[in-house]
């Protein structure tokens, strides 16, 4: 991989996680108690960060979208009429390979912006003491 490709690999891999940030962010700001992803089983029930739904949501999406530009020009180097291509589509498979790696990492910093940004309590859920989603 040339030092272009791979300067141009970790800066679209930092606009990613800036722009999964935003979408957290947006996301904590519209639903502050969190998302209900199951069907609950009681008059509590927990819920996921709301945050983190939108975090990871687009990191997963974009990792997906590397992966198969990754795979797609790992095939094509493959292919006998774009042998001369075939040093290029391979520096984009490795280029498409790292970014999914550094989403990977970056998808745990979830944990530490949770910690940040508590969920508020949903005005219509009455929490007792001993209730198990305090």
């Amino acid at each position: 991989m040339s030092r272009n490709t791979f300067i141009a690999a970790i800066t679209l891999a930092l606009m990613v996680m800036a722009g999964a940030m935003y979408e957290g962010w947006s996301h904590y700001q519209a639903w502050p108690q969190g998302d209900l992803l199951y069907t609950p089983m009681g008059p509590c029930p927990s819920l996921a960060h709301s945050f983190t739904t939108g975090y990871l949501l687009v990191l997963t999406l974009a990792a997906l979208i590397c992966l198969v530009i990754a795979a797609a020009a790992f095939a094509a180097s493959w292919v006998p009429r774009l042998s001369s291509f075939k040093r290029r589509l391979r520096s984009i498979a490795a280029a498409g390979l790292l970014i999914v790696g550094l989403l990977f990492v970056v998808s745990f910093l979830h944990r530490a912006i949770e910690a940040y940004l508590p969920l508020q309590v949903d005005p219509s859920c009455r929490h007792s003491v001993n209730s198990p989603n305090v």
